[in-house]
Protein backbone atom coordinates (compact mmCIF):
# COMPACT_ATOMS: atom_id res chain seq x y z
CA UNK A 1 0.00 0.00 0.00
CA UNK A 2 2.66 2.28 0.81
CA UNK A 3 4.39 1.35 -2.29
CA UNK A 4 1.59 2.34 -4.17
CA UNK A 5 1.12 5.58 -2.95
CA UNK A 6 4.34 6.77 -2.92
CA UNK A 7 4.78 5.63 -6.53
CA UNK A 8 1.56 8.03 -7.27
CA UNK A 9 3.11 11.36 -5.71
CA UNK A 10 6.54 10.24 -6.85
CA UNK A 11 4.45 10.56 -10.68
CA UNK A 12 2.03 13.09 -9.97
CA UNK A 13 5.09 15.37 -8.04
CA UNK A 14 6.69 14.84 -11.46
CA UNK A 15 3.90 16.53 -13.90
CA UNK A 16 3.40 19.17 -11.51
CA UNK A 17 7.35 20.35 -11.24
CA UNK A 18 7.09 21.35 -15.41
CA UNK A 19 7.63 25.12 -14.47
CA UNK A 20 5.31 27.58 -16.08
CA UNK A 21 6.68 29.19 -19.02
CA UNK A 22 5.83 32.01 -21.71
CA UNK A 23 4.27 30.67 -24.23
CA UNK A 24 4.32 33.96 -26.46
CA UNK A 25 5.34 37.45 -25.12
CA UNK A 26 5.53 40.78 -27.05
CA UNK A 27 7.58 43.89 -25.55
CA UNK A 28 6.88 45.52 -29.08
CA UNK A 29 10.67 46.59 -29.26
CA UNK A 30 12.77 47.31 -32.97
CA UNK A 31 15.26 49.19 -34.20
CA UNK A 32 14.74 50.97 -37.02
CA UNK A 33 14.29 48.04 -39.50
CA UNK A 34 12.08 46.32 -37.52
CA UNK A 35 14.10 43.85 -35.54
CA UNK A 36 12.19 42.67 -32.51
CA UNK A 37 13.92 43.97 -29.54
CA UNK A 38 16.51 45.50 -31.55
CA UNK A 39 18.12 48.62 -29.97
CA UNK A 40 17.91 52.27 -31.82
CA UNK A 41 17.02 54.13 -28.71
CA UNK A 42 13.63 55.05 -29.62
CA UNK A 43 10.26 54.28 -28.22
CA UNK A 44 8.47 55.55 -31.46
CA UNK A 45 10.11 52.28 -33.39
CA UNK A 46 7.99 49.43 -32.13
CA UNK A 47 6.99 45.69 -33.84
CA UNK A 48 4.34 43.87 -33.33
CA UNK A 49 6.43 40.71 -33.96
CA UNK A 50 6.46 38.83 -30.03
CA UNK A 51 10.22 38.06 -29.02
CA UNK A 52 8.98 34.90 -27.21
CA UNK A 53 7.29 32.29 -29.33
CA UNK A 54 4.43 33.28 -32.26
CA UNK A 55 1.54 34.84 -32.45
CA UNK A 56 -0.83 38.22 -34.18
CA UNK A 57 -1.29 41.41 -32.56
CA UNK A 58 -3.36 44.23 -33.86
CA UNK A 59 -6.34 46.56 -33.37
CA UNK A 60 -9.81 45.90 -34.23
CA UNK A 61 -13.34 48.07 -34.94
CA UNK A 62 -11.64 51.06 -35.96
CA UNK A 63 -8.79 51.80 -33.04
CA UNK A 64 -5.59 53.15 -34.12
CA UNK A 65 -1.77 52.48 -33.54
CA UNK A 66 1.72 54.06 -32.87
CA UNK A 67 4.32 53.16 -30.83
CA UNK A 68 5.14 55.36 -27.59
CA UNK A 69 7.36 54.87 -24.28
CA UNK A 70 6.59 51.46 -22.71
CA UNK A 71 7.09 49.95 -19.04
CA UNK A 72 10.19 49.40 -18.33
CA UNK A 73 9.39 46.13 -16.51
CA UNK A 74 10.39 46.95 -12.83
CA UNK A 75 7.31 44.45 -12.03
CA UNK A 76 9.29 41.61 -13.90
CA UNK A 77 11.48 41.74 -10.44
CA UNK A 78 8.16 40.13 -8.81
CA UNK A 79 6.94 38.27 -11.75
CA UNK A 80 8.67 34.70 -12.78
CA UNK A 81 7.17 34.69 -15.97
CA UNK A 82 8.69 37.78 -17.47
CA UNK A 83 11.95 39.29 -17.88
CA UNK A 84 13.86 42.73 -18.06
CA UNK A 85 13.48 44.44 -21.23
CA UNK A 86 16.46 46.38 -22.86
CA UNK A 87 16.73 49.99 -22.74
CA UNK A 88 14.88 50.41 -26.23
CA UNK A 89 11.58 50.72 -24.92
CA UNK A 90 8.41 50.82 -26.66
CA UNK A 91 4.90 50.32 -25.90
CA UNK A 92 1.42 49.46 -28.16
CA UNK A 93 -0.21 52.86 -27.40
CA UNK A 94 -3.69 52.71 -28.83
CA UNK A 95 -6.13 55.56 -29.94
CA UNK A 96 -9.30 56.39 -31.79
CA UNK A 97 -11.76 55.13 -29.05
CA UNK A 98 -15.58 55.08 -29.82
CA UNK A 99 -17.45 58.27 -29.03
CA UNK A 100 -19.15 58.79 -25.70
CA UNK A 101 -22.24 56.83 -24.89
CA UNK A 102 -21.40 54.66 -28.16
CA UNK A 103 -19.86 51.19 -28.97
CA UNK A 104 -18.74 49.68 -25.39
CA UNK A 105 -16.77 46.43 -25.75
CA UNK A 106 -16.10 46.97 -30.16
CA UNK A 107 -12.40 48.40 -29.96
CA UNK A 108 -9.14 47.52 -28.77
CA UNK A 109 -6.68 45.41 -29.14
CA UNK A 110 -6.88 41.73 -30.06
CA UNK A 111 -3.93 39.21 -29.84
CA UNK A 112 -3.69 35.36 -31.63
CA UNK A 113 -1.87 32.67 -29.69
CA UNK A 114 -1.84 29.09 -30.42
CA UNK A 115 -1.58 27.27 -27.07
CA UNK A 116 -0.97 24.13 -28.77
CA UNK A 117 1.26 22.17 -26.39
CA UNK A 118 -0.12 23.96 -23.40
CA UNK A 119 -2.11 24.07 -20.45
CA UNK A 120 -2.94 26.04 -17.47
CA UNK A 121 -3.20 29.58 -19.44
CA UNK A 122 -2.79 32.60 -18.29
CA UNK A 123 -2.50 36.14 -19.92
CA UNK A 124 -0.48 38.57 -17.99
CA UNK A 125 0.04 42.50 -19.62
CA UNK A 126 1.27 46.11 -18.60
CA UNK A 127 -1.72 48.44 -19.03
CA UNK A 128 -1.54 52.85 -18.97
CA UNK A 129 -4.33 55.18 -19.62
CA UNK A 130 -4.13 58.64 -20.01
CA UNK A 131 -6.35 60.85 -18.43
CA UNK A 132 -9.17 61.08 -20.75
CA UNK A 133 -9.08 57.53 -22.12
CA UNK A 134 -11.68 54.76 -20.51
CA UNK A 135 -10.74 53.39 -17.03
CA UNK A 136 -13.19 50.37 -17.44
CA UNK A 137 -11.43 47.72 -19.91
CA UNK A 138 -13.15 43.68 -20.86
CA UNK A 139 -11.39 40.87 -21.53
CA UNK A 140 -12.67 38.24 -24.56
CA UNK A 141 -11.41 35.51 -25.69
CA UNK A 142 -12.25 32.49 -28.09
CA UNK A 143 -10.85 29.04 -28.29
CA UNK A 144 -12.31 28.76 -31.82
CA UNK A 145 -11.49 31.65 -33.38
CA UNK A 146 -15.26 32.25 -34.05
CA UNK A 147 -17.53 32.52 -30.78
CA UNK A 148 -16.28 34.96 -28.07
CA UNK A 149 -16.57 34.80 -24.51
CA UNK A 150 -16.98 38.34 -23.02
CA UNK A 151 -15.86 38.55 -19.28
CA UNK A 152 -16.67 41.60 -16.74
CA UNK A 153 -15.62 45.00 -16.82
CA UNK A 154 -12.69 45.68 -14.66
CA UNK A 155 -11.52 49.37 -13.60
CA UNK A 156 -7.94 50.43 -14.01
CA UNK A 157 -6.34 52.70 -11.07
CA UNK A 158 -7.62 56.05 -11.67
CA UNK A 159 -5.94 59.37 -12.10
CA UNK A 160 -4.42 58.89 -15.36
CA UNK A 161 -1.00 58.53 -17.08
CA UNK A 162 -0.88 55.49 -14.24
CA UNK A 163 0.79 52.07 -15.34
CA UNK A 164 -1.16 49.08 -13.80
CA UNK A 165 1.19 46.41 -14.15
CA UNK A 166 0.61 43.03 -14.45
CA UNK A 167 -2.94 42.78 -15.03
CA UNK A 168 -3.83 39.66 -15.02
CA UNK A 169 -6.63 36.98 -16.61
CA UNK A 170 -6.37 33.20 -15.22
CA UNK A 171 -7.88 30.97 -17.33
CA UNK A 172 -6.24 27.52 -16.13
CA UNK A 173 -9.38 26.20 -14.99
CA UNK A 174 -10.52 26.57 -18.17
CA UNK A 175 -9.61 22.97 -20.36
CA UNK A 176 -10.79 24.57 -23.61
CA UNK A 177 -8.04 26.85 -23.36
CA UNK A 178 -5.78 24.47 -23.28
CA UNK A 179 -3.90 23.00 -26.35
CA UNK A 180 -5.33 24.76 -28.90
CA UNK A 181 -4.37 26.75 -32.00
CA UNK A 182 -6.93 28.95 -32.22
CA UNK A 183 -6.60 30.90 -28.95
CA UNK A 184 -7.28 34.52 -29.04
CA UNK A 185 -8.30 37.15 -26.87
CA UNK A 186 -9.23 41.32 -27.11
CA UNK A 187 -8.58 44.08 -24.13
CA UNK A 188 -11.65 46.40 -24.86
CA UNK A 189 -12.84 49.75 -23.89
CA UNK A 190 -16.19 49.87 -22.07
CA UNK A 191 -18.75 51.90 -20.28
CA UNK A 192 -18.63 51.99 -16.67
CA UNK A 193 -20.77 49.53 -15.07
CA UNK A 194 -24.08 50.19 -14.76
CA UNK A 195 -24.05 52.88 -16.78
CA UNK A 196 -24.47 53.76 -20.68
CA UNK A 197 -20.64 55.94 -21.03
CA UNK A 198 -17.22 55.67 -20.59
CA UNK A 199 -15.22 57.08 -17.46
CA UNK A 200 -12.34 58.71 -17.76
CA UNK A 201 -8.83 57.16 -16.00
CA UNK A 202 -8.74 60.81 -14.33
CA UNK A 203 -12.42 62.01 -12.78
CA UNK A 204 -11.13 65.38 -13.27
CA UNK A 205 -11.42 64.82 -17.16
CA UNK A 206 -13.43 64.83 -20.16
CA UNK A 207 -14.15 61.83 -21.69
CA UNK A 208 -12.29 61.69 -25.41
CA UNK A 209 -11.86 59.69 -27.99
CA UNK A 210 -8.41 60.74 -28.45
CA UNK A 211 -7.43 59.65 -25.34
CA UNK A 212 -4.70 56.62 -25.35
CA UNK A 213 -4.28 53.20 -23.96
CA UNK A 214 -0.16 51.80 -23.51
CA UNK A 215 -0.40 48.16 -23.64
CA UNK A 216 3.36 46.83 -22.98
CA UNK A 217 4.67 43.11 -21.77
CA UNK A 218 1.96 41.20 -23.04
CA UNK A 219 2.56 37.64 -22.17
CA UNK A 220 0.54 33.98 -22.65
CA UNK A 221 1.85 31.65 -20.13
CA UNK A 222 1.51 27.80 -19.38
CA UNK A 223 2.82 24.42 -18.58
CA UNK A 224 3.45 22.00 -20.90
CA UNK A 225 1.43 18.90 -21.66
CA UNK A 226 3.15 16.25 -19.91
CA UNK A 227 4.83 13.88 -21.90
CA UNK A 228 2.94 10.16 -22.81
CA UNK A 229 4.98 8.58 -20.59
CA UNK A 230 4.84 10.90 -17.79
CA UNK A 231 0.73 9.78 -18.24
CA UNK A 232 1.31 6.51 -18.74
CA UNK A 233 3.12 6.51 -15.08
CA UNK A 234 0.39 8.64 -13.49
CA UNK A 235 -2.41 5.50 -15.14
CA UNK A 236 -0.61 2.71 -14.10
CA UNK A 237 0.25 4.32 -10.38
CA UNK A 238 -3.10 5.07 -10.17
CA UNK A 239 -4.46 1.32 -10.87
CA UNK A 240 -2.02 -0.04 -8.92
CA UNK A 241 -2.73 2.11 -5.70
CA UNK A 242 -7.20 0.84 -6.66
CA UNK A 243 -5.95 -2.08 -6.66
CA UNK A 244 -4.13 -2.67 -3.50
CA UNK A 245 -7.25 -0.47 -1.51
CA UNK A 246 -9.68 -3.06 -3.49
CA UNK A 247 -7.27 -6.49 -2.20
CA UNK A 248 -7.08 -5.04 1.21
CA UNK A 249 -11.20 -4.07 1.91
Amino acid sequence: MKKGILMLALVTMAAASQAQVQITTWWFNADAAGNPNGNDSSATTGTLTPIVGSGTAATFGGTTSTFATGRQNAAALADPTSVTSPTNNSGFNLTTFPAQGAGSGTRGAQFNVSTAGFYGIKVLWDHRTSNTASRWYRFDYTTDGINWNLGTATELTAGGDNWNDNRMVDLSSNVLVDNTANFAFRIVSVFAPGGNAYAPANATSNYATSGTWRLDSVRVVGQPVPEPATMIGLGAAAAMLAARRRRKA
